[in-house]
C-alpha cells in the first residue's frame, strides 16, 4: 500500500491517504475548487499568454502583492486573489491587462472520497 501523508486545507495535519484503489489523489489533479483555492503551478493564461509576477506592477500595476492568504507572492501562476470565483493572472503583454487560465473546477464525482460544498 502506499500511503501519502500530507497537510491538506481543512484536514488535520495527521491525516494520510491510502491511494491504492483511488484513481487519483486530490493533490495530484491540478484543478481548483469552489472557493477558488489553488495553489498550482499553472503558469500562463487560456490565451497561451505567460503570466505577470505578482510581486511587480510590470507592464500592469495591481495591488496584490504577498498576500499569502490568496497565495500570490513571487511567482507567476494562476491565483484567484479577487474572490472572483475563477482562476486568472495578470498577463506578461502590455496590450492585455489580465486573463483568466485554463485550469479545470475540481468535480465531486472525481473525488468520491473527498468532502465538497454542495453550492
Amino acid at each position: 500500500k502506499q500511503w501519502y501523508q500530507r497537510r491538506v486545507r481543512g484536514l488535520p495535519w495527521w491525516t494520510a491517504q491510502v491511494c491504492e484503489n483511488i484513481p487519483r489523489c486530490v493533490w495530484d489533479v491540478d484543478c481548483y475548487n469552489e472557493a477558488g483555492d489553488y495553489r498550482g503551478m499553472v503558469s500562463e493564461t487560456q490565451g497561451g499568454t505567460t503570466c505577470q509576477n505578482w510581486d511587480v506592477n510590470f507592464p500592469h500595476p495591481h495591488v496584490y502583492h504577498s498576500h499569502g492568504w490568496a497565495g500570490v507572492g513571487s511567482h507567476n501562476y494562476c491565483r484567484d486573489p479577487s474572490g472572483e470565483g475563477r482562476l486568472w493572472c495578470y498577463t506578461s503583454k502590455l496590450s492585455v491587462r489580465w486573463n483568466y487560465c485554463n485550469v479545470p473546477k475540481c468535480r465531486a464525482k472525481d473525488f468520491p472520497f473527498y468532502h465538497f460544498n454542495s453550492n
